[in-house]
Formats: C-alpha cells, sequence, structure tokens
C-alpha cells in the first residue's frame, strides 16, 4: 500500500492477522469486565490489557516494512533483499501455533497438575520454543520467576494459588 512517499507492506502474507485478533478480543474483552464491574476493581485488568495491546501493536510493527519511496524504481523482491532487521519477532509458524496451543492448555492442565508444575513446564517448554539452550537460564528462571510468585500472591497478598491432589 502506498501512502504519500511512503511504502507500508508486511514481509510475510498473513503475518497481522494473529496480532490483529489478539488486540481485537483483549478490547472486546475491556469492554466487557468495564461495563459489568465497578471501575476501581479494574485497574489491574485494564493496566494488563493496555500492556499486552502495546506489545502486540509492537508484534504487528515488527512484521510490517516501511520504506520512502525515491525516484528510482526498485522492485518488490529487492526491496526485501535490501532490508535487514536487527530483532525479528516473525519466525515460524509451526512455533507460533504451538505457543498458542500451549498457552490455552494451561487452562487445563493447571486444575490437574497445580500452579507450581504447571507453571515450570509451561516456562521450560517455552523457553525451549524459543530457542533458549542455555541450562542454568532453562533451570533458574523458571524456579525463580515461580518462588517470586508464590510469595506475592500466597505470603503477601494472601491469595491461594491453584494446588494438585499432593497440595503443592
Amino acid at each position: 500500500m502506498r501512502i504519500g512517499n511512503y511504502k507500508v507492506y508486511f514481509k510475510k502474507k498473513g503475518s497481522y492477522i494473529v496480532p490483529l485478533i489478539f488486540i481485537v478480543v483483549m478490547l472486546l474483552y475491556l469492554k466487557e469486565t468495564t461495563s459489568n464491574f465497578f471501575s476501581l476493581s479494574m485497574i489491574f485488568v485494564r493496566l494488563i490489557t493496555f500492556i499486552s495491546i502495546f506489545f502486540l501493536l509492537m508484534i504487528f510493527r515488527e512484521d510490517m516494512e516501511i520504506k520512502k519511496i525515491t525516484s528510482k524504481k526498485v522492485p518488490y523482491e529487492q526491496e526485501l533483499e535490501t532490508k535487514t532487521s536487527i530483532v525479528s519477532i516473525t519466525g515460524d509458524v509451526g512455533k507460533k501455533i504451538l505457543f498458542i496451543l500451549l498457552t490455552a492448555s494451561i487452562f487445563f492442565v493447571i486444575e490437574i497438575l497445580g500452579y507450581a508444575i504447571t507453571a515450570a513446564l509451561y516456562l521450560i517448554i517455552t523457553m525451549y520454543i524459543l530457542e533458549i539452550r542455555n541450562y542454568k537460564l532453562i533451570i533458574f528462571i523458571p524456579a525463580f520467576l515461580i518462588t517470586f510468585l508464590y510469595f506475592v500472591f500466597v505470603v503477601w497478598l494472601r491469595v491461594p494459588l491453584p494446588t494438585n491432589i499432593f497440595g503443592f
């Protein structure tokens, strides 16, 4: 698409669909929750929703290419070859689908395995999908995060986390 002196296009066809769907779902969720609940109780939900929308917009922007049109005509394929990106969030479609399925499966697995085991498995598998191969990080980050969240919710806020049949 051409906007003024700029050409805007996506790196891959259909790369904007998943972030766009999530943005729409988050906006609908925000609309539904703010109409049903008292506004002060929704401060945290609004914050998380807006942060999530911000990061989804960043993913959306990463997939987009904006080029200034010069007088010299460059074919579309040549433009893609000359553009280099330092950080690329776009990756294999299979990894994105696996990540979405893994995230959706948490809601079912957490009732059976409890918070601690489910969160540890989720973080380890997600880090492996993101190609983090440093085993010290794969062990340290889930252990630290689970311990930190346990102390925040159970000890400080006194909110119980889901437990399994063994009580942890």
